[in-house]
């Protein structure tokens, strides 16, 4: 499921997967512009993703926040 906040470009997401005798992924995410100009922007991103289940059960969870900045040369 997505969601996109089309003024700010800001957005939001939740997935999960299942394959079957594999388990079931989960991730979940979301990005909120912090500047946006005419030639360059800055955004701020954060997700979490785990996987349950399946031959080697229960993984660990991994997430990450990250800062990007862009620009049109």
């Amino acid at each position: 499921m997505d969601y996109a906040h089309k003024p700010s470009g800001s957005g939001a997401f939740i997935s999960a997967d299942r394959a079957r005798n594999y388990g079931t992924d989960v991730n979940a995410g979301a990005k909120v512009n912090v500047y946006q100009g005419k030639n360059w922007g800055a955004d701020i991103t954060g997700q979490y993703g785990r996987h349950f289940g399946g031959p080697w059960g229960t993984g660990r969870p991994s997430s990450g926040a990250f800062f990007n900045v862009h620009g049109r040369f």
